[in-house]
């Protein structure tokens, strides 16, 4: 006995392959990916890295963070992940501490240069 091909319903077929589509167009998740190069360009050692959000604004020591000298730079790891913007506040070995609260977005860019004006006398930082 042959039994007859039943046909489907469209939206039957759609129903079943929903959870496939989904995962295909959002991919697997992943973690924010705030690490990143810290690049010296000053004449001075970075001696201390404290970062902050603006929901926080409390500054917190970046652990393991070891000293950055002049045309040095340094992988800072996070382990775990957070907010994608972050502030920055460095101390140098002359004691003065310099912040940055407008902050950067960690998951786009993953190197921040601090540099300094010899003009102006003024500590920035760039970011890509």
């Amino acid at each position: 006995m042959v039994m007859p091909l039943r046909k489907r319903s469209p939206s039957r077929v759609l129903w079943c392959l929903l959870p496939i589509i989904v995962l295909i167009w959002c991919g697997p998740a992943q973690a924010n990916d705030r690490n990143f190069s810290l690049i010296n360009q000053t004449a001075q050692t970075i001696t201390g890295l404290w970062t902050s959000t603006q929901n926080d604004n409390i500054w917190h020591w970046v652990k393991g963070f070891q000293s950055i000298g002049p045309a040095g730079s340094s992988q800072i790891v996070f382990d775990n992940s957070g907010p994608c913007q972050i502030q920055f506040q460095i101390r140098l070995n002359d004691g003065s501490e310099h912040s940055w609260p407008q902050g950067v977005n960690l998951c786009q860019n993953g190197q921040v240069t601090v540099t300094f004006d010899n003009n102006t006398g003024i500590y920035s930082v760039s970011y890509k």
